[in-house]
């Protein structure tokens, strides 16, 4: 499991929220009408302190609502949903006993699986999604949050997935507007969103970085001459905690402030701190580094499951 399912396993760090708004918003730029729903973003505890490092929204799940809320997640494949929330839904509707999987593994370990569990939000059926239940015995006591939306979910229900930063709100659309089209940058998506594969332009040069869905303000390089071409002489005071998942590794990575601005096709990205992963054996990705979703959030993120693209817009060409 990549990124927050594994550090929230590991860590079980969560912070507080807030209840979001049910009223979906309504857009029409001249070409297609576009509901939008409210997420909220929750705060990172870790030592980052990012303030913008979850997404979470209220899905209705079997027609079921008051949840703790739901972790929209671009760097995990799988969704998970916590046992003390689906005994909760088994309570109220036993009849979906019957949806759910138990799969055996080494010793007695068992795996359940909530099969096709229906999907909707503000009373719109989005799709249906398989949850992993995450046992009770790795649920932290102060949990805020009742599970996880992988992007396999998006990619089943063939999706144009619209993350809009500034305004805390995504909609998915079937088809991206005209305007928006000509306006966007765009990109073929390799395979997933994990570890997209992009082309993006520093100090007169290109540089190629995998994307990585997780919410971390860090750009992380593997190569000695891309660091120094990017990063200033100004260390900072926080180090990176790197995971490796293939073995459950956590390294610190030292860093500095950065000096040179990155460009993903015409548009400039934010700037946020440049650390260094020089051992091969750690690398993650096929590309020069890691670059975080935190970098994107002055424009409106498309993960096109659909048409297998990814980029963005300017939030000026989303009609207000």
């Amino acid at each position: 499991m990549r990124v927050y399912i594994i550090t929230i396993l590991a860590s079980f760090i969560f912070a507080a929220g807030v209840c979001l708004s049910e009223e979906p918003e309504q857009e029409n730029d001249g070409s297609e009408k576009i509901t939008w729903y409210s997420f909220e973003w929750l705060p990172s505890e870790s030592h980052l302190q990012n303030p913008r490092a979850i997404m979470r929204f209220d899905p209705v799940i079997e027609g079921l609502s008051g949840f703790k809320g739901f972790q929209l997640c671009l760097d995990v494949a799988d969704s998970y949903i916590y046992e003390s929330a689906f005994e909760n839904i088994l309570w109220r509707k036993p009849e979906l006993e019957k949806k759910i999987l138990r799969l055996h593994s080494a010793g007695r370990t068992q795996t359940r699986v909530f099969e096709e569990a229906e999907v909707s939000i503000n009373d719109e059926l989005i799709g249906y999604n398989d949850f992993q239940v995450i046992d009770s015995r790795n649920e932290p006591e102060d949990i805020n949050l009742s599970g996880f939306f992988g992007y396999k979910f998006f990619q089943s229900i063939e999706k144009i997935l619209i993350i809009d930063h500034r305004g805390s709100r995504f909609a998915l659309l079937d088809e991206l507007p005209e305007a928006w089209e000509s306006e966007a940058h765009l990109v073929r998506m390799r395979f997933s969103p994990s570890f997209l594969g992009l082309r993006l332009r520093t100090n007169g040069r290109r540089i190629s970085l995998s994307f990585d869905g997780e919410p971390n303000p860090a750009l992380v390089l593997y190569r000695n001459r891309d660091f120094r071409r990017i990063a200033s002489d100004k260390s900072v005071q926080d180090s990176l905690r790197y995971y490796y998942p293939p073995k459950n590794l956590h390294l610190m990575l030292g860093g500095k402030e950065p000096e040179q601005d990155l460009y993903f096709g015409p548009y400039k990205l934010k700037s946020h701190n440049v650390y260094h992963m020089p051992k091969r054996d750690y690398r993650l990705g096929n590309d020069q580094g890691l670059i975080t979703q935190s970098f994107f959030e002055d424009y409106v993120l498309i993960v096109d499951y659909k048409n297998e693209r990814f980029g963005i817009v300017p939030p000026a060409v989303v009609v207000e």
